[in-house]
This record gives C-alpha cells, structure tokens and sequence, in this order.
C-alpha cells in the first residue's frame, strides 16, 4: 500500500494503473480496460479474474475458480465482493484485484490513509462514496501459492472488511 501511496504521489500522466508486481496478472489486459475506460460511462475499470459472462450465476460462480487458487482465496475474494457491495453499494466481482485503472485526476486526488493490502478497499470505498461508476473487464489470472511467496491471510480479510465499513462514506 506505501508503494502504490507514493507511486500516485509521483504520476504525472493522463491515466494510473495499479498491478501487482508478483506476475499473476498479464500486461496484455491493459488495452481492454482502456478501451472500456475509453468508452465513456465509467470512472474506473477494474480487471475482474471472476467475470464470466453468459455462465449465469452458479456456473459462473463455480467456473470463476482458477485451477491454482486455494479454495480459501477463492471464497475470501468472493466474500470481499459482497461486504463491498453491502458496504459501498457498488457490485463488483473482483474487487481485490491487483489490476486497476483510474484517469490519474480521479484516484491521486484521494485522502489515502492506510498502507497495507487494505489501501485496494479504501480506494474501492473511497471512489464508490464519490458516486464514481466502476466497470468489469475480464482478464486472464495466474495464481501463485503460498509456497510461491502469496503472502495474504486471514487477517487481511478482517482489515478488508474494517476498511470498507470505514471509508464507506468517503
């Protein structure tokens, strides 16, 4: 969360985009979401590793797992999907992806507080208490294990879900 703080303290160009650097998403993914974001509609896009189009709603659900996720991150992330959604208002599928895109005069201006994994939900949080209008594209997703360095837990997701009851209101 520091480094993303400090890289939107330091970007100077017309759009921010925010990916992990552990290589489970793929840079190919970002001309879609600026497409989607180029479209007009929307404030924000983020890359959903769960959106499924056409599947309805169980197979969608069950189909969005990836092969290499752990159960527990599957489920952690959906949850995190809905306390979002009762939380901010706003539904979203993924909203723990680690690839977002905002034009930089709607995210840098942000009173960003925390500095962990939680910054993603504060900014989720944040954005959505603004009225801002979030959009979805699919993107392709290579998780990694705990054995591979993910280093996410259950104490995350209790601050995930203390960040969006607390930034819900801006």
């Amino acid at each position: 969360g520091a480094a993303v703080r400090r890289g939107l303290a330091l970007a100077s160009g017309d759009f921010v985009i925010i990916q992990d650097a552990d290589l489970e998403y793929d840079p190919n993914d970002y001309l879609p979401m600026l497409r989607r974001l180029l479209q007009g509609g929307v404030d924000v896009v983020y890359g959903s590793r769960y959106l499924r189009p056409g599947l309805g709603l169980v197979r969608g659900f069950v189909a969005a797992k990836h092969p290499n996720q752990s159960w527990a991150a599957y489920l952690g992330g959906r949850s995190l999907s809905l306390a979002c959604w009762l939380a901010c208002g706003i539904r979203i599928t993924d909203t723990v992806t680690a690839l977002k895109l905002f034009p930089r005069d709607v995210v840098c201006p942000l009173p960003l507080e925390t500095t962990g994994f939680e910054l993603d939900h504060e900014i989720t949080a944040r954005l959505a208490a603004q009225g801002r209008r979030f959009a979805e594209v699919p993107v392709a997703y290579f998780p990694r294990s705990r054995a591979e360095g993910k280093k996410i837990g259950f104490r995350d997701f209790l601050r995930a879900l203390r960040t969006f009851r607390r930034y819900r209101r801006g």
